[in-house]
């Protein structure tokens, strides 16, 4: 699919769901729009195209920090309106509390 980069001028609130064989930080996030079109783990799987093994437990929210180089665009094989967002580093994640 197409993406975008885009150097965050401000913090922004991104989510990823886990389990399973996803761990709650990673490089693949998605954004509030996406996550409140979500109802269940299995609507999860099908609208960010998730492996088999990811079962979406749980929903993370994460503070991703400003200057931080992100690339987003719609998920492959996805929903039609989810979008995924690509970081390289996940260290630089803030968990929500």
């Amino acid at each position: 699919g197409r993406y975008h980069t885009k150097v965050l001028q401000q913090d922004v609130i991104a989510y990823r769901y886990s389990g399973g064989v996803s761990s709650p930080a990673g490089r693949f996030l998605t954004t509030c729009q996406t996550v409140e079109q979500i109802g269940s783990p299995a609507a999860a799987q099908r609208a960010l195209n998730l492996p088999s093994s990811a079962t979406a437990e749980q929903l993370n929210a994460f503070v991703v920090p400003r200057g931080t180089t992100i690339y987003y665009g719609r998920v492959a094989g996805g929903g039609e309106t989810a979008t995924q967002i690509f970081i390289h580093d996940p260290s630089v994640l803030r968990p929500l509390p």
